[in-house]
């Protein structure tokens, strides 16, 4: 896996979204770095944490304006919401309990994940609030 590397191909347009997923990249890529270097559990901990945090914090936001604006697809963006909050809650708690074995098949779930997120899902959403008064 390599790390993300911001493209403006991902900029959705709505600067709380794409800034938040600018933030989501970089926390990936600390968790990603923090695996090759082989840092101790308590630095790949912290970063799970964080990435737990905002991932919430991000959805949160989403559904917050899509109930604002009454987006068709709010329905189907939460349970695909909650699906990405349930993997990334079990890593947190693997993280806490000490048991995280952070493999490469989960740093390429994370990765992928917010690519298709970003290009698909959202750039759909970011679509249908172009239209909107979003505060950007």
């Amino acid at each position: 896996m390599e790390t993300i590397v911001w493209q403006e191909t991902y900029s959705l347009g709505i600067k709380l979204i794409d800034n938040q997923h600018r933030e989501l990249v970089e926390i990936i890529n600390d968790v990603y770095d923090a695996k090759l270097r082989g840092s101790k559990n308590g630095e790949i901990k912290n970063s799970i944490i964080k990435l737990a945090e905002y991932t919430h914090k991000h959805f949160d936001t989403e559904e917050e304006l899509s109930f604002k604006y009454d987006y068709p697809e709010l329905d189907s963006q939460i349970d695909e919401n909650n699906q990405v909050r349930i993997q990334v809650d079990k890593l947190l708690h693997q993280a806490k309990s000490g048991n995280l074995e952070l493999s490469d098949n989960v740093i390429d779930f994370l990765r992928d994940w917010t690519l298709n997120h970003i290009t698909n899902t959202d750039k759909i959403y970011c679509e249908f609030l172009s239209g909107k008064e979003v505060d950007n």
